[in-house]
């Protein structure tokens, strides 16, 4: 038995996919389920159930993942004591739509010590998940829709996560100073149905509702022409075509920094909360709620 051995248990207990496990671990489909096996035939028990919707943990697995879970979680932690040299850390990871630099910045200046370790990127939903509930990160910022909130906390425990909201937003359209609709007081569904859009790639928390087309986000469908995974590139690309970008903005001052038109949608399409994901049962650390204060400060200021 080896630590790949176990990380993949790990990943494929999570996923429920053996493709998506061997994704998020960058080997092929055949490696995994070749280090699965053996894990499997050196315990001498079978840890998943493979049927045609995915795979299973069986009760034996169900046992074996909390210990797994236990030994990568102090694998993680030892390798960020030697990776920070023993400094005190802050990593905060927010959804590819939440604009959190400045506030992380000037954060960082106010506190002026050297022996802290900061850090803050954007990454997709499932890598943010996987991250908080490894123990590499201390909170991650996102927004959610009130309508899929039910689902998305049960998305959420699946990997020990909670979602906490801080304050209600709103959906806005972006647009360029120049595009047809920026004169509007207040955007209708219709007036953007056939309008081309850009979309940020990997803030989707229930990815099933596109691939089956069900009921989806009425926001992204059907007319998404460009996919990015960065914020400033899809402010870039509203900035200088007919494209438009619908998303959040609850720090008001995105539009400003990028110097872009938003238009708030009318009532009735706006029922967002942003907030901060955490593990289950786990407090914040203080280096997290001072952070957690400033980003309240911003929304209130």
């Amino acid at each position: 038995m080896n630590i790949k051995q176990i990380q993949s248990f790990v990943a494929v207990a999570d996923t429920k996919s053996f493709s998506e496990a061997a994704q998020s671990m960058y080997i092929s489909v055949s490696q995994i389920s070749k280090m699965i096996k053996g894990l499997e035939d050196e315990l001498g028990q079978v840890l998943f159930e493979r049927k045609k919707s995915g795979v299973l943990l069986t009760r034996e697995g169900a046992k074996l993942y909390n210990i797994a879970n236990k030994v990568l979680r102090d694998i993680d932690e030892f390798e960020l004591i030697k990776e920070r040299n023993g400094k005190e850390s802050l990593v905060i990871l927010g959804l590819p739509d939440v604009y959190l630099d400045d506030i992380f910045l000037n954060h960082i200046k106010q506190k002026k010590e050297n022996d802290y370790f900061y850090n803050l990127s954007n990454r997709s939903i499932d890598n943010v998940c996987q991250a908080l509930h490894v123990r590499k990160a201390d909170m991650g910022f996102a927004y959610v829709e009130e309508r899929r909130k039910t689902a998305i906390n049960m998305r959420l425990s699946e990997y020990a996560l909670d979602f906490t909201p801080i304050a209600k937003t709103r959906k806005y359209m972006f647009v360029n100073s120049k595009h047809r609709l920026a004169s509007l007081r207040r955007v209708e569904i219709s007036d953007v149905e056939k309008t081309d859009q850009v979309k940020i790639n990997g803030t989707d928390f229930l990815k099933a509702e596109y691939i089956k087309n069900s009921y989806g986000n009425m926001f992204s469908r059907p007319n998404v022409k460009m996919l990015t995974y960065s914020l400033h590139t899809a402010m870039n690309i509203v900035k200088n075509t007919d494209m438009i970008y619908i998303g959040c903005d609850i720090f008001n001052e995105l539009s400003e920094v990028e110097k872009v038109t938003r238009v708030p949608f009318a009532e009735g399409y706006t029922d967002v909360e942003f907030g901060y994901i955490k593990r289950h049962t786990v407090d914040l650390s203080y280096m997290a709620k001072e952070f957690l204060s400033c980003v309240k400060n911003r929304i209130d200021g």
